[in-house]
C-alpha cells in the first residue's frame, strides 16, 4: 500500500455511491464574521462539524443504555469522519474481499458472532456489497466466526471459528472450519475440521492454506466421545390427555411422570377410555431436542398400548424411530411404534432416527391396544445435549438418577419472560436500575458433568427483537471454574443480539461433579451499568474427542490435493513445526510479508536448536526466530504494512530481555530489528493491530490503528508526559507519531475498536463499533471562518491541554449546591463553563472559567481560571491555590480593565471569598481590592453584566446579601466606591442569567417580583424598579439561558426546564407582544445549557438564526451538541458533535464570542445613529443638487440676457421698510399677515 492514498478518488467514489449516508447535508450558511473570535466551552474531549447524512455522535454508543454499541461496517468520510453503512447486533470479527477479473471488489465477506446484519437476519456469516451497500445471509452456519480467507481463484472462502454447520450431513465433518461458495454453498474439509476454535487463516505464496489456533485434533476423529444423556424435565411440563378414562386414580395423565418402577395401580397408572384411540401431551417453556424414548406399558387388567406414534410440536410432524425387538434386531417405526407387553418394571426404548429437530412440546398417539383398552406405566425422554438452564423447572427433574443434577441459583431480582421462539427456552431477566446495592445481580449454573474430560462450552442469548428490548440490552460478564485447580476465569459477551445466538466461551478440561467440587459458570452484571436489561438462558456443554493426530495449532492443507489421506495432511512440513513448539500452542495470528510467513501467538520451542517466544517466521520449510528471540509474551495481532510488520499482544519486551516494548511494536524485517512507535508503548494489552488510513490535509494516509484494553501511551524515558487514548489509539507512520498529535488531521481522535478493514482499489472498509471524536481539544475549541467559503465554519484547537474532572461534582459545596434544584440549572456538570474576551491596553486575551484544570508552560497546574495571552505568545496564566480549588466559576466579565469571575467560589486572601473574585488583567494577578464577599445559603453567582458608561457591575445568583447589605438575586458592585449597592426593590429568588437591552437589565431564572412567582424580570435603571416580564403565567419553568433577537429587548429567546416533575427542556419566543413555544423538535432527554443568535448571509436575504447549545437529542439522528433552528422550516440542523473521554455524545455549555450581535430584527428597521445619519447625508445632497442648480440657470440666463453692468447704489424709498417676521411666518403657514386681509405684504 503506498504511503498516502489519493483523496480526490476516494470522494469521488463516494460521491457516486448509491447511499444517501455519504452524501453532503445541507449547511445553513451562517456568519460568524460579525462576532470576531469565537470560543465554545463543554466537557467535551473533541469537537466536529456535522456535514455528511452519515455522521452521528452515538454510532458507537448507546445512549439509553450507557453502554458501548455492537459493530457496524464503516467507511471514512472527506471530513476526517465516519459513516455507518451496516450495522450488526454483535461483533464482527473479520472481513475478505472476493473480486471481479478486473480486480475490483465484487462483495466483501464479513464474519462475526453476529445474527443480524443491517437487519438481515443472517448468523455468523454475510455478504456485504460495497457499491449497493446490500446485505445477503449465509445460512447454514451455528456458532462464530473468527478468521476468513477468500480465494478469488476457486471463487471460494475458507471460514475459520467456533462453529457447525445446521446441515446434519455436514456437521459432523465441519467443525470450527469449514469452505463457501456463491454457487455451491457450505461444503467440508476432507479433514473434518478441528476439535478447537480456529482463529486464524493464512496462505503461504504457493496458495496452501494455513490454519491457526489452539486444536490439537481432527473434528471428525473415529473415537467420537460418548455423550451422554440427561433426562427432560416433564415433571414440570404442563400435561393433558383425550380419550382417558373416567376411572378414579387412572385418569390423571401425570400418573406416569417419573414412575420408573413400573408398579401398575391408582395414582401410578394412566389408562383410555375401553376401545378407544388417545393422546398425552406434554408442553415445556423450553425448547429440546430429543434422542431417546422410554416407556413402560401397563399391565393394568390385561390392557396396554400396541401401537402408538409421536409427534413434535409445533411442527406437527411425525418422527421416525427406531428400537430393538424381540430377535434382538433393529426394527424402525412406520410411522407407528410397536410397544410390547414387556413385564413389569421393564421398559422399552426408542432411538429418533433424525436428532436435530427441535420443539417445544409433543403428543403421544396411541393407535392400538392391548385387552379392553390402552395406557401406560411410566415415560421418559431423554437428550444428549448437556444444558443448564436459569429456570429451574427446566432442569433435570428430581427423579432423575443421577447425583448431582442441574441446576441454577439467583442472586437479586430476576422475572421469568416466556420465549416466542419454538427452539429457545423461556429465560430470567433483570434490570440494573439505581436501586442495586453492592453486587450486581447474577445466576450460577452447575452443570451435570458425569465424566472429566475436555467440553466445549456455549453460551445461549435469546434475540432481543422478539421481546422488543434490543434498546436496554448491553453486555454482560461471564465467569467459570471448572476444575477444583481453576483459579477462574471471566469474559464479557454482548446480549444485543437481535435474534438467538450462541457464545464459545471456553474449549478444555472439566471436571466431574462430585460432593467436594461442582463446575460452575455464573453470568452477572456488569457494575456501574445502570438501565441495562441482562437476560439468562441456559448454557451448553458438549464433550470433544481427545485424539491428537499430533497437530499443535497449525495444520496446512493445499486445496488441489485432491483426496489426500489424513496421514498424508499431517506430514507437512509446517504440520511438524507446529508439533515442535511444546504442546499447547496457540496460533492467533498468521501474514506474510513477500514469500515469508509469519505467526504469532502463544507459544514456546524449548528444544536444543532455535528457540521461538511467541513469534517465528517461516522461509519455505524452515522456522527461524525473529531479532532477540522473539517477544516474552503472547502475540494477538500482526499487520504488514510497507515492508513493516506491526505486532501487538500483551508482551513487555524481547524474549531475551532485550529492549522494552509495552504490548505494541514493529519489526522491520529488512533491518532484522525491533523498533517503538515513539514510545514504550500501552499500559495494557492490544487486542487487533489494524490499517486505518487518516484524512490529514485533505489526503488520505495509511496509518495503523491498535485496539486494547489500555488507557493511556507510556512515554519512554525523557519523553513527553503520558497520551490518554482509553482502548484506541492510531499511528501515522509518515509523522512518525500518534494522530493525537498531528496537527492538520481532520479528526484526530477515535474511540471504540477496530476489529478488521480492508483497503484497496480506492475502497476503505472498516469493521467495528468506532466513533469519531473530531478535533482533540478537551472542554474549549474556537470556531472561526473557513478561508475557502465565509459561509462555512472550522475548528481549532486552544494552545492549552484542560484535564476535566469528569466525576459529578467533586467537591462537598458542589454536591450541596446540586441539592437545590433551582441553583445551578444554567451551568451543570464540569469543566470550562464561561468565557470573555479582553483587548484592553494592546493585550489580546481569552479567559476560561469553570471547574477543571491546566498547566502552564512552566508545568504549574492551574486551576478553575486560565487566561490565555495571545499577544505574548499564548503565555497562560491563572488561578493555583489563592482560591479552592473545589470552586466552580459561571460567569466572567471585564469592566475597566478589572477580571470579576463568580459562581461556586470559596477561598480566603486578606478578608473571606464568597461567590465572587476580582482579577487585575494590568498586572495579571488578584485584584488588591476585593468585592465584599457574598451572603447567604449555598451561594453561588451565575451571571455578570457590566453596565456599559459606568463602573457598574451587576452579579445574579443565589444570594441573600452582599457585604452585609441585604441584596437579593441582583446586587450591583461599584467599582469607584467599591462597594456594593441594592438595585431597587422587590427581587428575590435565584438569578441564572443577565441581559443588558439599552438601559433595561432582563434578569431571568426562578424569581419572585414582590413576592410573585417571575422566570423574567426586567430593571429599569433610571426608575430603578422591578418590573414582572407580561407573559410569566405562560412561562413553564425555571429559565436557564435567554438571547436577545432585538437589542432593544422587544425580542428575544429563552430556555428552560419544566417545574411539572419531568425537568423537560422548553424553548420560547417573545416578539414583542406574544409568546410561542418551539414545537416539539426535539427529545425530552435534551439538556439545553445555551442559546445564540447567529447571521444568515445568503444572496439577497440576510437573516437570524437561533443555535441551541448543550445536549440535544434531535429525532431520526441522535445526540448533538449543537444544533440551529432553521428559520424558514423550523426543523433543528445538526450543527456540531461532541465527544467525552470515552467517546460517549458529551455536551456544550456555551458559545462566547469577542463581539456581540447587534441584531434589530428583521423587519427592516435600524439603528437611530444610522437613521440620523443617512437622513444628514440625503439633505445635505439635496441642499447641493439645489444650489448647483441655481447656479446653472443663473448662468445659463446671463448668456440669454448679455452683460448688464451691475447698479452702483439703489436708491431707498421712503415707504421701504423692513419686513416682521411674522409676516413671513403667517404666510408659511397660509394664514393672513397681521397688518391685511391677506396675500402678501405690501412692500
Amino acid at each position: 500500500m503506498a504511503a498516502s492514498l489519493v483523496a480526490a478518488s476516494f470522494i469521488l467514489s463516494l460521491a457516486s455511491a448509491s447511499s444517501s449516508v455519504l452524501q453532503p447535508v445541507k449547511q445553513i450558511p451562517i456568519d460568524i464574521s460579525p462576532l470576531g473570535r469565537v470560543s465554545l466551552t463543554g466537557n467535551f474531549e473533541a469537537v466536529s462539524l456535522y456535514e455528511y447524512q452519515g455522521q452521528n455522535s452515538s454510532a458507537a454508543h448507546n445512549a439509553t443504555t450507557n453502554t458501548t454499541a455492537s459493530s457496524s461496517i464503516l467507511t471514512p468520510l472527506p471530513n476526517g469522519q465516519l459513516a455507518t453503512l451496516a450495522s450488526a447486533d454483535a461483533d464482527i470479527l473479520a472481513m475478505c474481499p472476493l473480486l471481479n477479473d478486473d480486480g475490483s471488489i465484487k462483495s466483501i465477506v464479513v464474519g462475526g458472532n453476529f445474527t443480524s446484519l443491517k437487519g438481515v437476519d443472517t448468523t455468523g456469516l454475510a455478504l456485504f456489497n460495497p457499491k449497493t451497500y446490500d446485505v445477503t445471509a449465509i445460512e447454514g452456519l451455528a456458532g462464530r466466526v473468527l478468521a476468513l480467507y477468500c480465494d478469488t481463484k476457486n471463487d471460494s472462502v475458507y471460514v475459520g471459528g467456533d462453529f457447525t454447520l445446521t446441515n446434519s450431513s455436514l456437521a459432523q465433518n465441519a467443525s470450527n472450519v469449514a469452505v463457501w461458495s456463491e454457487e455451491r454453498g457450505f461444503s467440508a474439509l476432507p479433514f473434518g475440521g478441528f476439535n478447537s476454535p480456529v482463529t486464524s487463516i493464512g496462505s503461504t505464496q504457493n496458495g496452501t492454506l494455513v490454519f491457526g489456533g489452539a486444536f490439537d485434533g481432527f473434528g471428525n476423529s473415529s473415537s467420537t466421545p460418548n455423550k451422554g444423556h440427561q433426562i427432560i424435565n416433564l415433571s414440570t411440563a404442563d400435561i393433558t390427555s383425550t380419550g382417558t378414562a373416567d376411572t378414579p386414580g387412572y385418569n390423571d395423565p401425570k400418573n406416569i411422570v417419573c414412575r420408573k418402577t413400573g408398579e401398575n395401580g391408582p395414582g401410578k397408572t394412566w389408562l383410555l377410555q375401553d376401545n378407544t384411540p388417545g393422546s398425552w401431551h406434554a408442553s415445556m417453556g423450553y425448547g429440546f431436542r430429543p434422542t431417546k424414548l422410554r416407556l413402560w406399558n401397563t399391565q393394568q387388567e390385561g390392557r396396554g398400548t400396541k401401537l402408538f406414534a409421536f409427534r413434535a410440536l409445533p411442527d406437527n410432524g411425525l418422527l421416525n424411530m427406531s428400537y430393538t425387538d424381540s430377535d434382538g434386531k433393529t426394527a424402525y417405526c412406520n410411522p407407528g411404534c410397536s410397544l410390547p407387553q414387556t413385564s413389569a418394571g421393564q421398559y422399552q426404548e426408542y432411538t429418533f432416527v433424525y436428532q436435530d429437530i427441535r420443539m417445544n412440546a409433543f403428543q403421544l398417539e396411541i393407535w392400538e391396544w392391548y385387552g379392553a383398552g390402552g395406557g401406560l406405566d411410566g415415560i421418559e425422554l431423554l437428550s444428549d445435549e448437556i444444558n443448564t438452564y436459569a429456570v429451574n423447572d427446566f432442569n433435570e427433574p428430581a427423579c432423575a438418577d443421577t447425583s448431582y443434577g442441574s441446576k441454577a441459583t439467583t442472586t437479586g431480582q430476576w422475572t421469568p419472560v416466556e420465549s416466542g421462539q419454538t427452539s429457545s427456552s423461556n429465560y430470567l431477566k433483570s434490570t440494573m436500575d439505581s436501586t442495586f446495592q453492592g453486587m450486581p445481580p447474577f445466576v450460577t449454573f452447575e452443570p451435570d458433568i458425569k465424566e472429566s474430560a475436555n467440553y466445549s462450552i456455549s453460551f445461549y442469548t435469546p434475540g432481543c427483537l422478539e421481546s422488543n428490548s434490543c434498546d436496554n440490552r448491553g453486555q454482560v460478564n461471564i465467569t467459570y471454574r471448572l476444575s477444583r485447580h481453576d483459579e477462574g476465569r471471566s469474559t464479557i459477551i454482548y446480549q444485543t443480539n437481535e435474534y438467538e445466538k450462541y457464545d464459545h466461551i471456553f474449549n478444555g478440561y472439566v471436571e466431574a461433579a462430585t460432593s467436594t467440587f461442582r463446575p460452575t459458570v455464573t453470568l452477572s452484571g456488569i457494575e456501574g451499568s445502570r438501565g441495562i436489561d441482562i437476560v439468562a438462558s441456559f448454557v451448553r456443554f458438549e464433550k470433544i474427542s481427545n485424539m491428537s493426530h499430533d497437530l499443535n495449532g497449525i495444520f496446512t492443507y493445499d486445496p488441489s490435493a485432491h483426496g489426500a489421506s489424513i496421514d498424508t495432511l499431517t506430514q507437512t512440513s509446517l504440520v511438524k513445526i507446529g508439533s515442535d513448539l511444546d504442546p499447547k500452542a496457540q496460533i492467533n495470528a498468521i501474514t506474510t510479508i513477500g514469500s515469508t510467513l509469519l505467526m504469532g501467538g502463544n507459544f514456546t520451542n524449548t528444544d536444543d536448536g532455535e528457540q521461538f517466544k511467541d513469534i517465528l517466521s517461516i522461509d519455505g520449510d524452515k522456522a527461524e526466530s525473529l531479532t532477540d528471540g522473539g517477544l516474552d509474551n503472547q502475540v494477538n495481532s500482526l499487520l504488514p504494512l510497507n515492508g513493516l510488520l506491526y505486532v501487538g499482544g500483551a508482551f513487555k519486551k524481547t524474549a531475551n530481555g532485550g529492549e522494552e516494548f509495552l504490548n505494541a511494536a514493529i519489526y522491520n524485517s529488512k533491518e532484522g530489528k525491533w523498533e517503538g512507535l515513539g514510545a514504550k508503548g500501552f499500559n495494557g494489552a492490544v487486542q487487533y493491530v489494524t490499517e486505518f488510513p487518516v484524512n490529514i490535509s485533505s489526503k488520505m494516509e495509511s496509518a495503523v490503528a491498535f485496539t486494547g484494553n489500555f488507557t493511556r501511551i507510556v512515554p519512554s524515558p525523557g519523553k513527553s508526559n503520558e497520551i490518554s487514548v482509553p482502548g484506541f489509539a492510531v499511528w501515522v507512520p509518515s509523522k512518525r507519531d500518534w494522530l493525537c498529535n498531528v496537527q492538520d488531521a481532520l479528526s484526530s481522535t477515535y474511540y471504540g475498536k477496530l476489529t478488521a478493514s480492508i483497503v484497496m482499489n480506492d475502497t476503505i472498509i472498516l469493521a467495528g463499533s468506532l466513533q469519531p471524536g473530531g478535533t482533540l481539544s478537551p472542554g474549549v475549541v474556537e470556531l472561526f471562518k473557513a478561508h475557502h467559503d465565509a459561509s462555512r465554519v472550522g475548528i481549532a484547537k486552544y494552545p492549552m491541554s484542560i484535564d476535566i474532572d469528569r466525576s459529578a461534582h467533586t467537591s462537598s459545596s458542589l454536591s450541596k449546591a446540586k441539592r437545590y434544584a433551582d441553583l445551578d440549572l444554567a451551568h451543570p456538570g464540569n469543566g470550562p463553563l464561561t468565557a470573555v474576551y479582553y483587548n484592553g491596553n494592546k493585550k489580546n486575551l481569552t479567559i476560561f472559567g469553570g471547574h477543571f484544570s491546566a498547566k502552564n508552560a512552566q508545568n504549574k497546574s492551574l486551576h478553575n481560571l486560565v487566561i490565555i495571552n495571545g499577544s505574548d505568545d499564548n503565555k497562560i496564566i491563572g488561578l493555583t491555590s489563592e482560591i479552592d480549588v473545589s470552586s466552580t466559576f459561571h460567569s466572567v466579565a471585564v469592566q475597566k480593565d478589572i477580571l470579576f469571575a463568580g459562581g461556586n467560589v470559596t477561598g480566603k486572601l486578606n478578608d473571606p471569598i464568597s461567590g465572587i473574585i476580582a482579577f487585575d488583567l494590568n498586572n495579571d494577578r488578584l485584584s488588591d481590592e476585593q468585592p465584599a464577599a457574598l451572603q447567604g445559603t449555598n451561594v453561588v453567582v451565575n451571571a455578570i453584566a457590566p453596565r456599559d458608561g459606568s463602573s457598574d457591575v451587576y452579579v445574579g445568583g443565589h444570594f441573600q446579601a452582599a457585604g452585609g447589605l441585604p441584596c437579593p438575586s441582583v446586587c450591583t458592585y461599584q467599582m469607584d466606591q467599591q462597594s456594593w449597592s441594592r438595585p431597587g426593590a422587590g427581587l428575590d429568588g435565584t438569578t441564572n442569567i443577565l441581559r443588558w437591552a439599552n438601559k433595561t437589565l432582563i434578569a431571568a431564572g426562578n424569581l419572585t417580583v414582590n413576592d410573585k412567582k417571575a422566570y423574567i424580570a426586567t430593571y429599569d435603571s433610571k426608575k430603578q424598579e422591578w418590573l414582572a416580564f407580561s407573559g410569566n403565567n405562560k412561562i413553564p419553568g425555571p429559565v436557564t439561558s435567554l438571547i436577545l433577537a432585538k437589542e432593544s429587548g422587544t425580542d428575544f429567546w429563552f430556555s428552560g426546564v419544566k417545574n411539572d416533575g419531568t425537568n423537560e427542556p422548553y424553548v420560547m419566543h417573545y416578539d414583542g407582544t406574544s409568546l410561542t413555544s418551539l414545537p416539539k423538535t426535539f427529545d425530552r432527554r435534551s439538556s439545553i445549557s445555551d442559546l445564540r443568535m447567529i447571521g444568515i448571509k445568503e444572496k439577497g436575504n440576510e437573516r437570524q438564526a437561533l443555535i441551541l447549545l448543550g445536549s440535544i437529542e434531535v429525532p431520526d439522528f441522535g445526540a448533538a451538541s449543537a444544533v440551529i433552528l432553521d428559520p424558514d422550516s423550523g426543523v433543528l440542523h445538526p450543527f456540531l458533535l461532541t465527544t467525552d473521554a470515552d467517546g460517549k455524545p458529551a455536551k456544550i455549555n456555551g458559545f462566547f464570542s469577542e463581539n456581540e450581535n447587534t441584531f434589530e430584527g428583521s423587519d427592516g428597521k435600524h439603528s437611530r445613529g444610522i437613521v440620523v445619519l443617512v437622513s444628514f447625508c440625503i439633505a445635505l445632497g439635496c441642499v447641493f443638487l439645489i444650489v448647483l442648480g441655481g447656479i446653472i440657470a443663473s448662468r445659463i440666463r446671463r448668456r440669454q440676457q448679455g452683460y448688464i453692468s451691475a447698479p452702483q447704489m439703489v436708491e431707498r424709498k421712503a415707504d421701504l421698510g423692513r419686513v416682521p417676521p411674522a409676516h413671513l411666518l403667517n404666510d408659511l403657514n397660509g394664514t393672513p399677515p397681521p397688518d391685511g386681509p391677506g396675500g402678501t405684504p405690501m412692500i
